[in-house]
């Protein structure tokens, strides 16, 4: 028989590899690290350093170490043969569930659970569990701890005469093979084993030996970890916080094995965790969990459970580990103070559904003795004896269904790594010279249109050094800021010189575009990468791979407005010589108070020659510096998960931020700039805002509640929520009570909230009023509640409920408020050399350029944080003054427009435009260039554009020019009115003529009444629409002399006293703008500089205002305010040093001469581990240098030799070989130990009283759930005491029975009765006590206390 059951177990284990090589055949899919299947020698290679310094400008290895065992060798040896990369996946794959799955069985064996068929059963379902099923093909590595969870209880527990040595030494030999790489997950393992020995008696000397083996087996990657927590970035800070990770841990979710928050989620590209995303929204395998969850619950509460206690009580204690931070529908009353601990000192155990095998171990082993009582029930009661065996493979098929389907792993999978990446990357390790790479478009994980690696390919295939900014960066907080900058500066489509002389200051020689990213993966349009490349001078060197763009371009269809372009998979583009480090005269320095981010600004500000230390890494170590004060260190919140478009607008220095995190963004040392309101308002505060930086409806940072009562229309405030409109509100609070009488307020209609409101609701001290409200966007007057105020609230109360998506309101004026926004800058104890503020998040336009040619679409445009210009509140601590200077932008609209008329031309009107920008303008159809054009907004019915000519023409037809790049319909029918005289239909032919008789006239109205209408398909939703009608020429056959182009290279700009408006504590200073139309119509950036008869600006000790607003079509983005001295004098310039790493943790350069103090600046991370010594021994003072960068400083004196050397890198590489040593040990006892003579079994302890075991139930229910917890368990004692056993269990299966049936019908995403509904959590917590407590309890009234009885007994 035992060898039928083996060939039967070895079918099993065949069963379960056929599973794995069903999911996605030939397909390599994201799992764990890309690295294991790309390039695993070489991973393993780095992993025996701490430091890494190809990745990130430096880092620690991220959990490295964990993968040298067993994964990473697993991977490393079938690589070796030229095993293919999928093939080796779906291999590991099989190896975790069948150690699983043979795991569970031999444990069944040792406990002589049940009999054969059922420890078969129980095993495959423990291997086909949800958890297991729902990460194997998205992160096995996370499961192999559940997989390898019965083979570290296993040799403690087999009944087998062995040596108490055996035992411990077997059991931390399965441990040390559970591996490192994440160590809750890995400790969940022990949790089992502690129980095991906790609950038999006389255990002192074999708790102690095993947990000297186990401690002895865990140095391998306890010394790594310790070194990684002490010396690496705070990144716990910068993934998903405990509300997160508890937030769908339920006391039922938790029960059936779905705890994982990542099995709820799902966006563009589909569920995170395919799997897990069917058992939680899929109503069948709802039931069929909860129905094997159930049968091991039942086989729990079974006296003739051998060591019924162990398992109870871990059962118990699994539940307490996943359910005590749950705050939801019935949750922990622990729940906020152990979110406050679990993102704080214990953050390491954030993630507690890594607790999950601790639950379902224990069901498992319950259940094969479930199951065989169950059947012996049946067949006593006349049924079959292979019903229940075959009802239970009924319930394994079921279970399995996703695998069965072939659904586990996402569908991103790919054959292989395109060979253009390779060819790249051997084209990058081929270039002379030093110089890391910068892989861009930002994007969250590496998602591409031939399939997805998650990590991106260079990381595998690239020797030389490269950084990408995606979900969680691990460099450090100062790149990380660094990082987003530059995302940002490439994101606008604005290039300037800083951005160039960022990058090589980074030591970045090789920026490369990866065209091919998927869309819903670009977090910045390609195009506005491309136009900033272009725009800073960086050129194209390099190109790879097959072009990427739009299928589906026809005359009639476009895709994305025609801005998804032809562009090579990956381009790679030089930066400019840069150098891996570089002496810094001290001379040459300037001390920054601000940011990383704020360093190439301010740089380029003072001229782009000098260098910068931040104040805070400055403090004590360089004195004298001069001082650039900027408005840097700027209170916002960030969204960890996006690589861009993820910063909030500057916030109040009260403001919390909308997530409720510990930590805002990424924390740099420094006082922060802070936004203040001054006037009338002392607050605006909303429900929600599309410039929140969490926002599911993200339109940009203008978009908060200060624009609403900006004094421009132009700007609005737009809620942030996407699909909702109802109950949004913004709120006022005024600096003291007064009257709101008179009260105007003007919604916008523009995208994306087009839906009108219908009743708003106005809420102030003195009462509440509900008013109907126009569905236009003009000023609406509104009654308010009578009497004075401090606050006034709008509501939202219905809107037409078509389209709810966000709702957005452009001004709210109170007659008499002023209202006055500005960044407060922190005071500075020095007197600042140069004053320099900026507004980080300039938008991006709506029209993109390709060379001089504009690509439109209001879908690319991002409003920019500060549309009314810079406002700024600084304090100087001495008399000074200042040369003022700055850069602004041309700012859409009449002003702007006005620069781009020509004189005597024939200019343009229409009754709408798609876009704001320039070249959507009307006069764009009569300005000789087909690249431009006009088209009407999608919402307009009945679209015009009306020609008028500098005098009257006689005219007799009109032609109607297209371009293939303008998303437009074609005209097909027209009216024409001419001078205001009756309109006159006529057809528009092929060739875009309308032709009517000749006529002497000055005016020409044109009102489209029929399109050959063009399709604009959306990657975004896949919806289309119909373009709305365009020109991109418009000739007046008759007046065509009179359509004139504009002088691309000709002078425009603002005059002396016409420029932006510059005022400091409330004086005006006259400004000029030079520019050129190209400028303005590529939205270039342009100097600002004062003019007059004294262009300095006196400023006095204390505080001043300092105000740059928009004018003359400008909008200001930097000011500056220098000294004269700054600018002048000599220094010496700076010296490019090779640097030589003979390993990845040591590093030599030689250094030259110095005739005074200097800063050696390596281009990797900061990192206090770094220590470098001089050649007569010394040791260098570290310094941070531009708030990111690593530089040590340097005495003046001779040439010499520097060495540095990742001081913790000795240690993580001895506690490696250390824990080898240990590992060898402590199998060499193992080995050994089967010839020492066996020790008797451990007994187990005193089963605690009925009494102790109700009480512990109240305390733990009460610990899950609160009340709900304490009544559900207190129910289920009353119900232990008064009903027979067997009715108990039948009432625990209709219990828990009913509520899994309520969370079936309401299954997530359009139900969460699994996770808030409290009758679903009361359910299984009555069950869960009903049946732990109906062995300890009798129904015979007779043993209840004569209290409880009522009566006497005698």
């Amino acid at each position: 028989m035992k060898v039928i059951w083996r060939a039967r177990v070895v079918v099993g284990c065949l069963v379960l590899v056929a599973l794995c090589f069903h999911q996605a055949p030939g397909k390599i899919v994201p799992d764990t690290k890309l690295d294991l299947t790309a390039g695993p020698g070489a991973f393993l290679g780095r992993a025996l350093h701490l430091w890494d310094p190809q990745g990130a400008f430096g880092q620690l290895q991220n959990q490295a170490y964990g993968y040298l065992l067993p994964m990473g060798p697993f991977h490393w040896l079938l690589d070796t043969v030229s095993v293919p990369g999928w093939i080796v996946q779906r291999l590991w794959w099989s190896v975790v569930l069948c150690v699983a799955f043979v795991g569970v069985w031999k444990l069944c064996n040792a406990f002589q659970y049940g009999v054969p068929w059922t420890r078969f059963a129980v095993a495959l379902l423990y291997a086909a569990s949800p958890r297991m099923l729902g990460e194997l093909s998205i992160t096995s590595i996370e499961v192999w701890p559940m997989a390898m969870a019965p083979w570290v209880l296993l040799p403690l527990v087999t009944p087998a005469g062995r040596s108490m040595w055996w035992r411990v030494s077997w059991s931390a030999v399965a441990f040390a093979l559970v591996g490192g790489v994440n160590a809750v997950a890995t400790g969940a393992t022990l949790v089992l084993p502690a129980l095991w020995l906790i609950t038999r008696r006389g255990t002192v000397k074999v708790t102690a030996a095993w947990l000297g083996c186990v401690a002895a087996v865990s140095v391998w990657w306890l010394v790594p970890l310790v070194l990684l927590g002490r010396h690496s970035p705070p990144f716990l800070d910068w993934i998903e916080n405990a509300a997160v990770t508890t937030g769908m841990a339920s006391v039922f979710e938790s029960f059936r094995g779905t705890s994982q928050w990542l099995n709820f989620l799902s966006a563009g590209g589909g569920p995170s965790w395919p799997a897990g995303w069917l058992y939680v929204t899929q109503p069948t395998l709802i039931l069929v969990s909860a129905a094997i969850a159930l049968v091991g619950l039942l086989g729990l509460g079974m006296s003739s459970l051998r060591h019924r206690g162990f398992l109870q009580l871990s059962f118990v204690v699994g539940l307490l580990l996943l359910t005590l931070g749950h705050s939801g529908a019935a949750g922990s009353p622990l729940a906020p103070q152990l979110h406050d601990l679990l993102d704080g000192p214990l953050a390491a155990l954030r993630n507690t559904h890594k607790f999950e095998l601790v639950v379902r171990l224990p069901l498992a082993l319950a259940a094969a003795h479930s199951l065989h009582r169950i059947t012996q029930l049946a067949t006593a009661r006349g049924l079959h004896r292979r019903v229940v065996p075959v009802l239970v493979a009924c319930l394994i098929v079921s279970a399995a269904t996703p695998a069965l389907l072939g659904q586990l792993p996402r569908r991103e999978g790919y054959d292989a790594i395109p060979a253009y990446w390779r060819d790249a990357a051997t084209w990058l390790d081929r270039q002379p010279g030093p110089g890391s790479v910068l892989v861009v478009p930002a994007s969250s994980f590496a998602d591409f249109t031939w399939g997805s690696t998650k990590d991106e390919p260079f990381q595998a295939l690239l020797k030389r050094p490269m950084a990408v900014r995606d979900a969680v960066p691990l460099g450090s907080a100062g790149a990380t800021r660094w990082l987003d900058e530059i995302e940002r500066r490439l994101g606008s489509g604005v290039g300037d010189a800083t951005l160039r002389q960022a990058l090589t200051r980074a030591g970045i020689r090789y920026v490369v575009v990866r065209n091919d990213l998927r869309y819903d993966a670009q977090a910045t349009p390609l195009l506005a990468v491309h136009e900033s490349l272009a725009d800073a001078g960086i050129d194209r060197v390099a190109q790879f791979g097959p072009v990427t763009g739009s299928t589906i371009e026809q005359p009639d269809a476009t895709l994305d407005s025609h801005t998804r372009l032809p562009y090579p998979s990956v381009e790679i583009y030089d930066a400019g010589e840069t150098s891996s480090g570089v002496l810094l005269p001290q001379s040459r320095l300037v001390e920054v108070q601000g940011a990383p981010e704020d360093v190439p600004a301010a740089l380029t500000a003072l001229g782009g020659d000098r260098s910068a230390i931040t104040s805070s890494d400055a403090a004590g170590k360089l004195t004298g510096l001069p001082l650039t004060q900027t408005d840097g260190v700027q209170r916002r919140e960030v969204s960890f998960g996006r690589p861009a478009n993820n910063y909030s607008p500057v916030l109040t220095a009260a403001d919390p931020g909308t997530q409720g995190r510990r930590a805002l963004g990424y924390a740099v040392n420094g006082k922060e700039t802070t936004r203040v309101w001054n006037g009338d308002l002392v607050d605006v505060r909303a429900s929600s805002s599309a410039a929140d930086a969490a926002a599911s409806l993200h339109t940009g940072a203008g978009s908060g509640p200060f624009a609403a009562v900006d004094g421009d229309p132009s700007t609005r405030w737009i809620s942030g929520r996407f699909g909702r409109a109802s109950g949004e509100w913004l709120e006022l609070t005024f600096a003291a009570p007064r009257s709101v009488d008179g009260l105007t307020v003007q919604f916008s209609l523009a995208a994306p909230t087009t839906e009108p409101v219908r009743t708003l609701r106005l809420e102030t001290d003195a009462g509440a009023l509900t008013s109907v409200v126009s569905a236009t966007g003009d000023p609406q007057h509104l009654p308010t509640p009578p009497g004075l105020t401090q606050r006034l609230r709008l509501s939202v109360a219905t809107t037409d409920g078509k389209d709810p998506n966000g709702v957005s309101i452009a001004e709210v004026t109170v007659p008499g408020m002023t209202a006055a926004s500005r960044l407060l800058v922190p005071a500075s104890v020095r007197q600042p050399s140069a004053l320099v503020f900026r507004n980080q998040q300039i938008g991006r336009s709506a029209c993109l350029h390709v060379g001089t040619r504009p690509l439109c679409s209001e879908s690319q445009a991002a409003d920019s944080e500060e549309p009314t210009g810079l406002q700024r509140s600084v304090d100087v601590p001495h008399g000074a003054t200042y040369q003022l200077f700055g850069t602004a932008l041309p700012k859409d609209g009449d002003a702007l427009e006005r620069l781009l008329v020509v004189p005597g031309a024939i200019t343009a009107t229409a009754s709408s435009r798609a876009v704001a920008a320039p070249e959507g303008r009307p006069g764009a159809a009569v300005d000789r260039d087909l690249g431009t054009g006009w088209v009407a907004a999608p919402d307009d019915t009945a679209p015009r554009l009306t020609l008028r000519l500098p005098a009257r023409r006689s005219v007799s037809a009109l032609q109607f020019l297209t371009d293939p790049y303008l998303t437009a319909s074609r005209p097909t029918g027209v009216e024409l009115s001419f001078d205001g005289g009756p309109p006159t239909r006529a057809a528009v032919d092929p060739e875009g003529y309308v032709r009517f008789a000749a006529r002497t006239a000055r005016t020409v109205e044109v009102r489209f009444t029929r399109t050959r209408p063009l399709l604009d398909f959306d990657s975004a939703t896949g919806i289309a629409r119909t373009a709305p009608v365009g020109v991109a020429e418009a000739r007046v056959v008759g007046a065509d002399d009179l359509r004139k182009a504009l002088d691309p290279n000709g002078p425009s700009g603002a005059v002396c006293g016409y420029g932006p408006g510059v005022q400091v504590d409330g004086t005006r200073v006259d400004t000029q703008v030079k520019a050129t139309v190209r400028d303005l119509l590529q939205r270039r950036p342009v100097p600002i500089t004062a003019c007059g008869k004294d262009s300095g600006v006196p400023l006095r000790a204390g505080r001043h205002t300092v105000d740059f607003l928009p004018g003359g079509g400008f909008v200001p983005i930097q000011a500056k305010l220098t000294v004269r001295a700054l600018t002048s004098g000599y220094a010496p310039p700076e010296r490019s040093v090779d640097v030589v790493r003979s390993s990845p943790a040591e590093l030599t350069t030689d250094v030259p001469a110095r005739d005074e103090q200097s800063v050696l600046v390596v281009s990797q991370n900061y990192n206090e581990g770094w220590e470098a010594y001089d050649e007569s021994g010394h040791k260098l003072t570290p310094i941070r240098v531009g708030g990111w960068q690593q530089g040590w400083i340097l005495p003046a004196g001779a040439e010499q030799l520097v060495t540095a050397r990742f001081g913790p890198d000795s240690g993580y590489r001895t506690g490696l070989l250390v824990g080898l040593v240990c590992c060898l040990l402590v199998l060499g006892v193992a080995l050994l130990s089967r010839r020492l003579a066996p020790d008797p079994p451990l007994a187990g302890a005193r089963r605690p009283g009925a009494w102790v075991v109700a009480g512990g139930g109240l305390v733990a229910g009460v610990f899950m759930s609160g009340w709900i917890g304490l009544a559900a368990v207190a129910a289920a004692i009353v119900c232990s005491w008064l009903v027979p056993r067997r009715v108990a269990f039948g009432l625990v299966a209709t219990v828990v029975g009913a509520g899994t049936l309520v969370a079936a019908v309401q299954p997530w995403p359009g139900g969460d009765a699994g996770v808030t509904s409290v009758a679903v959590q009361a359910s299984v917590l009555f069950g869960s006590a009903l049946a732990l407590l109906a062995g300890e309890t009798s129904y015979d009234l007779s043993r209840l206390p004569r209290r409880m009885m009522g009566r006497s007994i005698p």
